[in-house]
């Protein structure tokens, strides 16, 4: 569930950035010959109270080894904060934040890296993680209530860092483990009715 406003109510504070179209949905891409050194956040009321989980999609290089890259996000009086690394073109790298939050959260991230650094940002989202007054169907990547094959393409793409609408990751998540190929090769056997141990297509009620 993304549920940000769009690239305008973004604050950018510095002028390492630039913003450029990536797969027809904007990317934010950033280079100087000297130090970079910026940060990009935007304030979000959340529709409902929960633990909300953010994360973005980042590949870059030439940080430096005194590099400080992070994504954060501030929820009432607490700040949280998790740091990452670049090591390469398309080598995305895909940090997240899980957190409660009540009403307003402000979510971010800053990079802070040597002189001649370069990368970019993309597949930006929040979402509030399941409760147990949430049911949703097994297999319904992309909450569209269908399970076809564009929950299998939702699933690759989130893994590899490819721009998304949106995600349910407990839908996704099939057999329970990590969210992974496997998810994805479960629900092609799904729809090409071969048998699986999974209950895909069946509402889950978490509560349960």
């Amino acid at each position: 569930m993304a549920i940000f406003a769009g690239p305008e109510q973004w604050t950018v504070n510095g002028s390492d950035s630039a913003d450029n179209a990536r797969d027809g949905s904007g990317s934010l891409q950033f280079w100087n010959k000297d130090e970079v050194d910026f940060s990009v956040e935007q304030t979000v009321t959340v529709p409902r109270v929960g633990d909300y989980t953010f994360l973005l999609s980042m590949q870059g290089g030439d940080i430096g080894e005194n590099a400080e890259l992070m994504i954060y996000a501030v929820s009432g009086d607490k700040r949280y904060e998790q740091r990452l690394t670049l090591d390469g073109w398309r080598s995305w790298k895909v940090p997240m934040l899980t957190f409660p939050c009540a009403d307003t959260v402000t979510v971010g991230f800053s990079v802070k890296a040597a002189a001649g650094a370069w990368g970019s940002v993309d597949c930006v989202q929040l979402y509030r993680e399941p409760t147990n007054d949430d049911v949703f169907r097994l297999g319904d990547a992309d909450g569209d209530n269908e399970i076809d094959v564009l929950d299998v393409t939702v699933i690759l793409r989130h893994l590899v860092g490819i721009p998304i609408k949106r995600i349910n990751l407990s839908a996704a998540n099939v057999d329970g483990d990590d969210l992974d190929i496997i998810d994805a090769t479960l629900l092609q056997r799904y729809l090409s009715n071969m048998k699986t141990t999974y209950p895909i297509g069946e509402y889950i009620d978490l509560s349960e």
